[in-house]
């Protein structure tokens, strides 16, 4: 970030020259130039450097939270229970996705997403 700064200088006055062999000429002179000076805008790099501090901050507590609350492989026995967050690649043209899991000899299938529309209109 930077600050900006419009500046204008004019001037005038008269210039004189002689030569040596004793010719002289003077006139009148006039001028004016415009420049723009730019400077660091320390405030607004102070700004977001504590921002971007932030950010990170809340991006670490979330990254904690995620890996503390994802189900990971683990055995259940009778009457355990067991919850936590699931994980998948996500497919770019496949925003559904089906859970499933054996219990003894049966497999159940838990569809989410696109998969589940598809058995909602059965």
């Amino acid at each position: 970030a930077q600050n900006s700064v419009n500046a204008q200088s004019i001037f005038s006055g008269r210039v004189g020259v002689v030569d040596n062999k004793g010719n002289s000429a003077s006139g009148n002179i006039t001028g004016e130039s415009r420049t723009v000076i730019t400077t660091p805008d320390y405030d607004a790099r102070e700004r977001a450097r504590l921002k971007n501090e932030q950010d990170k901050e809340e991006n670490r507590a979330k990254s904690l939270h995620l890996q503390d609350h994802a189900l990971k492989a683990h055995t259940l026995f009778k009457n355990d229970i067991i919850g936590g967050l699931v994980f998948f690649k996500q497919e770019k043209f496949a925003p559904g996705a089906i859970l499933s899991f054996t219990i003894g000899d049966i497999t159940y299938e838990v569809p989410y997403g696109s998969e589940r529309e598809k058995l909602d209109k059965k």
